[in-house]
């Protein structure tokens, strides 16, 4: 799944620093570009760590994508605060932008899980086969 957040990186940023740069000038379409390429970074981290997570059963992965979720978007809008002060970010750039990525991000991440029965397969059974070999 990082892998296909990471190949959305490039469709992303040209859908949304082309019409910035046309509305708002360069300081929109940088704002756009590094924008698009915070969310998505955080969407393939998540990815990441959702396909380790998965490995140690349900569990894991609930813990991983709710704790994910909440760091996620927790870690952006520290960013975006931390940004938003300087001149080279566009303030209704930077306003539409945001959410606008989550949103498709997340709506390319449910179709991504949902049309891939592998990425749904969690080892239920991995806690105890460790417990078990580690008592060997």
């Amino acid at each position: 799944m990082a892998g296909a957040a990471l190949r959305a990186l490039v469709p992303l940023v040209v859908l949304t620093a082309l019409p910035a740069w046309l509305l708002r000038g360069s300081a929109g379409a940088w704002t756009a570009g590094l924008v698009t390429g915070v969310v998505v970074g955080m969407f393939a981290v998540t990815g990441f760590a959702h396909g380790k997570a998965a490995r140690y059963g349900p569990t894991a992965l609930m813990a991983v994508a709710l704790g994910g979720m909440v760091i996620r978007l927790g870690s952006i809008g520290v960013l975006l605060l931390l940004l938003r002060p300087t001149d080279l970010l566009d303030g209704p750039t930077l306003a539409v932008v945001t959410p606008v990525v989550i949103f498709a991000l997340l709506a390319y991440e449910v179709r991504f899980v949902s049309t891939r029965p592998e990425t749904l397969q969690v080892d239920a059974d991995a806690r105890a086969r460790t417990d078990r070999e580690d008592r060997s």
